[in-house]
């Protein structure tokens, strides 16, 4: 029985920026275990402008705010 894990990574992938080096599908900003320790109100912003099409001002700055909480952390 294969797990979550074995899964073969979809065709567009990134390291997740919560430094924990797995490698996640490109619509996801991290992984469920990094993307629990940001603070509600950055995971909030992440979460109210993933479903854009094009990456505006707003979901920019939303996920710079969470890399800069995930540099702070290292």
């Amino acid at each position: 029985m294969s797990s979550q894990n074995d899964r073969a990574p979809s065709a567009v992938t990134h390291e997740c920026p919560g430094g924990c080096g797995k490698e996640i599908e490109a619509q996801w900003f991290a992984c469920k275990p990094c993307f629990r320790t940001l603070p509600h109100a950055l995971r909030q912003r992440i979460i109210a402008t993933r479903k854009r099409k094009y990456l505006d001002a707003e979901r920019l700055a939303a996920v710079h705010a969470a890399e800069d909480h995930f540099d702070k952390l290292r």
